[in-house]
């Protein structure tokens, strides 16, 4: 009998007779085997697999700034000014969480597109989280800048027609 064999009918022969130890070793070794893989699923997908996005270092996150807040989400008529205004360099999109509550079970997730009346009054509720791509060619640095000026256009337009004087001359 070979050498290696001799060697399996040995270890089969102490499994038998040591069935507990035997069983709490296989375990431990699938319970290695299992946390070893969870993690590396985790790792991959988060740090090592590219986002599921075409061009996604084009992908940027726009924020709304204000002397509270340095990055607080967009009012409805600062993102459409942003959409309308800023042809050039991004496009951009906007989502918004809400719950409800259903009297089923599985947990149901429904996407419902923004439907909203442009109303100057609502440019202090900020709700909307807003992503943009950048137009080929241009660069991040590019892009804040030009979102810089939007900025201080618009802030322009809105001390203009919140003005005092508009207010007294239309009453």
């Amino acid at each position: 009998m070979s050498r290696t064999a001799l060697d399996l009918k040995v270890a089969l022969r102490a499994v038998i007779r040591s069935r507990f130890v035997s069983m709490l070793a296989i375990v431990a070794f699938a319970l290695g085997v299992a946390v070893t893989t969870a993690v590396f699923s985790i790792f991959n997908g988060v740090l090592l697999a590219p986002l599921p996005f075409p061009e996604p270092d084009r992908l940027v996150m726009v924020y709304d700034t204000q002397p509270a807040c340095a990055t607080c989400p967009a009012s409805y008529p600062k993102y459409n000014d942003w959409r309308e205004r800023n042809h050039p360099t991004i496009s951009t999109a906007s989502r918004s969480t809400s719950s409800a509550s259903c009297r089923r079970r599985s947990r149901i997730d429904i996407f419902v597109p923004l439907q909203r009346k442009l109303d100057p009054a609502t440019r202090g509720n900020h709700f909307l989280t807003t992503y943009a791509r950048l137009k080929p060619g241009v660069t991040v640095e590019c892009a804040t800048a030009e979102m810089r000026a939007l900025g201080h256009t618009l802030a322009r337009s809105i001390r203009i027609f919140r003005s005092p004087r508009c207010a007294r001359s239309s009453r």
